[in-house]
């Protein structure tokens, strides 16, 4: 029960402050900041924030969270102008993660890390500041550039120039790598991987390309314009491209251990949660190959239910790849 209730307060604690700060904000996006489940924020949290208040705890001291439609508002929440400070642990786990990518070697977007990394320091307590401070005097870290800090910055020096640049790609759906010619319009960060919005010349449309599947980068003579009026805010709200639009319906369940990852990082359509902590996600897909690698870094938690052939498909790859390395197939 202890551990239920920890579980609870946290998230209370972190829906507070942003519905405070952005009063009608939707479910689904609350959802989306929080990792907290549509249907948690639409049914017993309100009635549990409703609870929270300070002395003498009249009806006007206590916190009056509602749920109208999809929108969220909240009242009488003044105490909670602020999100909770970060933990000693937490603070440190930011402290050594921004360490290795905040030198002067961390790509075309080291100002930009340096600042997250003030902006965190700003926001900790003075006595886990001090203890912060004095951790990070025996941190050190050596962080390589890698290959998409690479693409970036060739594909970056491009898009300042205006030349069109000539890209092997590996495409997620297909398996395969190919060459395309594109012109950069621009570039944003979500999840913890960097994208770019191009042209792709040939097929004359502009596509969102994840840097880390660039394999090489060359620039051309060509030269290019960047349409008036694009932003590409737009398409960091759309978020990145997808293979799961069409085609084939597949039908896979997560164990109770990994569900909540999946709903986060799984490009599923729908997602329903089972009696015993397990999710099942359903999803279209014009392709296996990408989707057979996406379930193998799952391991065991990932079961295919449906369709068959792509369970087999997946056990074979899983047999191929424990005979690399001398093990029995299962």
């Amino acid at each position: 029960m202890k551990g239920r209730g920890l579980v609870v307060l946290r998230k209370v604690l972190a829906i507070l402050p942003l519905v405070r700060a952005h009063q009608g904000i939707s479910v689904a996006e609350l959802s989306r900041l929080t990792g907290i489940p549509e249907t948690e924020i639409a049914g017993d949290l309100p009635n549990l924030v409703n609870l929270c208040g300070v002395p003498p705890y009249s009806p006007v001291d206590l916190v009056d969270l509602e749920v109208e439609g999809d929108r969220v508002t909240i009242r009488f929440a003044e105490q909670f102008r602020r999100p909770v400070r970060l933990t000693l642990k937490e603070a440190l786990a930011l402290e050594l993660a921004l360490t290795g990518v905040a030198d002067e070697d961390a790509g075309p977007f080291a100002v930009a890390v340096a600042g997250i990394r003030e902006k965190v320091r700003r926001a900790l307590s003075p006595r886990v500041a001090q203890e912060v401070s004095q951790a990070g005097e025996h941190i050190s870290a050596v962080r390589s550039p890698g290959l998409a800090g690479k693409m970036l910055r060739v594909l970056k020096d491009a898009m300042n120039l205006q030349v069109v640049v000539t890209i092997e790609y590996f495409s997620r759906s297909s398996g395969r790598i190919s060459s395309r010619v594109i012109e950069p319009y621009g570039f944003y960060e979500q999840a913890g991987h960097w994208y770019v919005v191009a042209r792709a010349v040939e097929r004359d449309r502009v596509m969102t390309f994840r840097a880390d599947r660039i394999r090489s980068a060359t620039p051309g003579d060509e030269e290019y314009e960047i349409p008036d009026g694009f932003e590409v805010a737009t398409y960091r709200r759309q978020g990145p491209p997808s293979p799961v639009e069409s085609g084939v319906m597949v039908t896979v369940r997560f164990g109770p251990e990994i569900a909540r990852f999946a709903r986060e990082t799984f490009p599923a359509r729908e997602f329903v949660e089972d009696a015993d902590g397990a999710v099942t996600a359903t999803l279209q897909t014009t392709g296996t190959a990408w989707l057979v690698s996406e379930l193998l870094r799952w391991g065991g938690g990932a079961v295919v239910v449906d369709p068959p052939e792509i369970r087999r498909e997946l056990a074979e790859r899983a047999r191929a790849a424990l005979s690399r390395y001398g093990e029995e197939t299962c």
